[in-house]
């Protein structure tokens, strides 16, 4: 994806500013997951086919490991038994908690789709992952049991995946489309309401998302160097300012979930860009305006 080069709206809230939190640059850094039990940070380098873990320390990030994977991936998520689940181009692999591989499980693909490309947990630990690829888009859920369930068949770019904090409300972004759908979501029955439009960005990119307590939703934006917090209502309260143009993903971090942490990406920028911008591909800090919603580590089937 190219640099549209997105003007701010103008009325953009209260101002804040991002600090680069790393060493190492990424060439596609997506998926930033907290695991609160252990106090670690997992992102992944999506294209390079990396998954990274790593601690808060002060306003830096640490990185403690780094493992390469055959292909592309989506996402790392923390599972409930203390291990991982790695979300790959085209399927699960769940680590144990003594990192020895679990399980293997391929994940379905329309026909249009190249990849998964975002995933998270319903607040029951259900797996929700989109795609991205040719054509219109999905957007699925795998049930406790394995099975599939398409939520969305119509999106432009399946991305970013939240709940409101009573977890009664889906959010999930549609790049191209510019907009942050909304739902009603319950997770104890697994039904779903019709979606309507959250946030309409007005042509900017909706990458990665994240929800605080106070329900307001924090999104990145691709292309535009910016995170955006629209409120509960969807009207925009404020914007981070981010030195990398092409911001892929949030979450909360921190013993309290105080710290936003912010990806971002090289892949796409040309060498006069990244001349502009050398700290494009950084993972990125900033004090939460409010803590983030505690979220939900994937559900195993040995604890069904």
């Amino acid at each position: 994806m190219s640099v549209p080069r997105f003007v701010a709206p103008a009325d953009s809230g209260a101002f804040l500013v991002a600090s680069p939190a790393t060493e190492a640059v990424y060439e596609l850094a997506e998926g930033p997951a907290w695991d609160a039990r252990t106090g670690t940070l997992t992102w992944v380098d999506m294209v390079a086919g990396r998954v990274l873990t790593g601690t808060l320390d002060g306003s830096r990030i640490r990185e403690r490991s780094s493992e390469q994977r055959p292909g592309p991936v989506a996402a790392a998520l923390p599972t409930d038994d203390g291990g991982r689940l790695v979300v790959e181009r085209d399927r699960l692999v769940r680590f144990g908690p003594d990192a020895a591989v679990a399980a293997v499980e391929p994940l379905p693909l329309h026909a249009g789709a190249a990849q998964v490309n975002d995933a998270a947990c319903d607040p029951h630990g259900r797996l929700l992952y989109g795609t991205k690829g040719s054509g219109p888009q999905a957007l699925y859920r795998r049930e406790f049991d394995g099975a599939i369930t398409l939520i969305d068949d119509d999106l432009t770019l399946s991305n970013g995946i939240a709940w409101s904090p009573d977890g009664a409300t889906l959010y999930h972004a549609d790049t191209f489309a510019g907009v942050v759908w909304s739902r009603t979501y319950d997770s104890s029955s697994g039904r779903i309401g019709p979606r309507r439009s959250h946030v309409d960005l007005g042509g900017a990119w909706p990458d990665g998302i994240a929800v605080d307590v106070a329900g307001r939703v924090w999104v990145a934006v691709w292309g535009a160097g910016e995170v955006r917090g629209y409120g509960v209502e969807g009207g925009l309260e404020y914007t981070i300012a981010v030195a990398a143009p092409h911001t892929s993903s949030v979450c909360f971090a921190g013993a309290e979930r105080e710290v936003l942490v912010i990806t971002t990406a090289r892949d796409g920028l040309t060498a006069d860009q990244l001349a502009e911008w050398p700290e494009s591909g950084r993972v990125f800090l900033v004090d939460a305006v409010a803590p983030g919603v505690t979220t939900t580590a994937f559900r195993t089937v040995a604890h069904e």
